[in-house]
């Protein structure tokens, strides 16, 4: 500071005050969050209705993709039909399987 003018680098080297109170809220609060998260996460794994559904949905969706990928294929060879006659089929079986799922679980667009 010269001639009682402050100068640019001296506004720009100004930082806000904290205090330690500020910051153990902060940290509490964010300790507070993270217990919560995990302990949601135990609860979820610990409820076997959850996991169980979670399991049936995995499972359904490796099938239902993994048939949907090489289904037409191994419908072609065993059957000896053309590419394109065999991946309608699987489609329509495919798409119809989806859509009484749905229809049957309920979790479809009604």
């Amino acid at each position: 500071m010269q001639d009682g003018v402050s100068s640019s680098t001296d506004r720009d080297n100004v930082q806000p005050s904290t205090t330690n109170v500020d910051n153990s809220v902060e940290d509490q609060a964010v300790t507070d969050s993270q217990a919560g998260v995990l302990q949601t996460i135990k609860s979820l794994g610990t409820n076997g209705t959850y996991v169980f559904a979670l399991l049936y949905s995995t499972v359904d969706f490796i099938l239902l993709n993994g048939f949907a990928a090489f289904g037409a294929k191994y419908f072609q060879q065993q059957f000896g039909v053309t590419p394109s006659i065999a991946g309608i089929s699987v489609g329509t079986f495919t798409n119809t399987i989806i859509t009484i799922r749905r229809r049957v679980l309920g979790n479809g667009v009604k």
